[in-house]
C-alpha cells in the first residue's frame, strides 16, 4: 500500500514560490480540463514575478519560456470544460442561429489590459467566459451590433427588398408573409421598432396621447452570449490562433512610414469555428396591425451579423461569418444569458 504523501503547508510557502511553481504545474498538468481564461490573464504571466527587475541578466529565458508557455493555449482541442449539455434549452431550440467564421477569424475583448511589454507574449485582451474560460462573444456586443444596422433604414429595407427579389435568398420560414411586409416597408417606423425590440418601449396605438410604456423583462427581447457550438476536424478541433498586427513609425514625417515596423502579437478565433448566437423574442406589432414575428427578427438578425460581422477589426476582415451548415453527427452546444 502506498503512503499518503504530505502536502505542502502554504502558510511556510512564500507568495513568489505559489505563483512561480504551485500555480503553474497544477495548471500545466490539468490544462486539458482547465479554463483557459484563467490561464491567459493569471498563470501566463506567474512566472514573471521571477523577473520584475528589467536588469535581471535571464530576462531572455523569460521570453523563451513564454514563447514555450503560448503553445498550450493554441494547442488546445474544444471542448475543454465538460458543461456544455449536449441539448439546447427548449426556449432556444427556435430562437438561435448558428454562424461559422471565415478567415481570417474573430477578435473580441481586445480592450482589456494584457500586456507587460514583454517579446513574445499576446499584447492584446480576449473575452472568455469566467465560468467555461471559453471565447465567447458578449451578448452586450450582440445587441450593440444589431441596434446599430436598426438606424440605417436604407439598409433594412434592402434586406426585405433582396429577399423579395431572391426567393432562394429568402429564409424558408418567411417566404409566406414576406409579400405582406414588403408592401408595407414605407409605412414601418424603424425608429419606433428599434426602441422596442432594443428598449422594451411600447407605443400606445393613439397617437394622439404618444404614451409609452415600458415592457417588463419577461416581455422582452432577450440577448444571449454567443458561445462555440462546433469546431473542424480539418483543424483538429482547434479553436484559437495567433496573429499579428504590424505597425510602424508614424512620428517623423521624413522617414518612410514602412520604417521600424512593430509587430503586436494578438489572440483570436480560427477559421471554421461555429458559434450560436441564441435569443428570446416576442411577436411586436407594428403599424397597420402587421405583426412583426420572432421568426423574422432571428432571420433579420443573421442576416446583419452575416452582412455586417461582430467584435474588433470587422473593417480589415475580421469577425465575418458564413452560414453554418448542419451535419449529422452530434453537436455540444451552449448558451448562457449576459446579465
Amino acid at each position: 500500500m502506498d503512503k499518503p504523501t504530505k502536502k505542502k503547508d502554504l502558510k511556510s510557502v512564500s507568495t513568489e514560490t505559489v505563483h512561480t511553481e504551485i500555480v503553474p504545474s497544477t495548471i500545466e498538468k490539468s490544462f486539458s480540463k482547465g479554463n483557459i481564461g484563467f490561464w491567459y490573464y493569471r498563470t501566463f504571466f506567474c512566472k514573471y514575478f521571477e523577473y520584475e527587475n528589467d536588469t535581471n541578466p535571464e530576462k531572455e529565458k523569460l521570453a523563451d519560456w513564454l514563447k514555450k508557455t503560448c503553445k498550450p493555449i493554441l494547442d488546445t482541442n474544444y471542448p475543454v470544460s465538460p458543461v456544455f449539455s449536449t441539448t439546447l434549452p427548449c426556449y432556444l431550440k427556435n430562437n438561435s442561429s448558428k454562424l461559422t467564421t471565415i478567415y481570417p477569424g474573430l477578435i473580441c475583448g481586445i480592450g482589456y489590459e494584457h500586456e507587460l511589454g514583454i517579446e513574445n507574449e499576446f499584447k492584446l485582451g480576449f473575452a472568455f467566459d469566467h465560468t467555461t474560460g471559453l471565447p465567447y462573444i458578449p451578448g452586450s456586443s450582440v445587441k450593440g451590433t444589431l441596434r446599430s444596422a436598426f438606424r440605417h433604414y436604407d439598409y433594412m429595407k434592402s434586406i426585405f427588398v433582396n429577399w423579395k427579389n431572391n426567393s432562394t435568398e429568402c429564409p424558408a420560414e418567411l417566404r409566406g408573409n414576406i409579400d405582406e411586409i414588403y408592401g408595407n416597408l414605407e409605412y414601418i417606423d424603424w425608429a419606433k421598432l428599434e426602441n422596442h425590440i432594443f428598449d422594451g418601449i411600447q407605443y400606445c396605438k393613439d397617437k394622439k396621447l404618444n404614451v409609452i410604456n415600458k415592457l417588463s423583462t419577461y416581455k422582452r427581447d432577450l440577448f444571449f452570449d454567443a458561445f462555440i457550438s462546433k469546431t473542424s476536424k480539418a483543424n483538429n478541433e482547434l479553436f484559437l490562433a495567433d496573429d499579428y498586427i504590424t505597425s510602424h513609425q508614424y512620428k517623423d514625417a521624413a522617414l518612410s512610414p514602412f520604417k521600424n515596423p512593430n509587430p503586436v502579437r494578438f489572440l483570436k478565433v480560427r477559421s471554421d469555428v461555429t458559434f450560436i448566437f441564441g435569443f428570446q423574442l416576442q411577436d411586436t406589432v407594428i403599424e397597420n396591425g402587421l405583426i412583426f414575428s420572432k421568426i423574422m427578427k432571428r432571420e433579420l438578425f443573421k442576416q446583419i451579423l452575416l452582412d455586417l460581422g461582430i467584435g474588433a477589426k470587422t473593417n480589415v476582415g475580421y469577425g465575418q461569418f458564413k452560414e453554418y451548415v448542419e451535419e449529422e453527427e452530434v453537436v455540444i452546444e451552449s448558451t448562457q444569458q449576459t446579465v
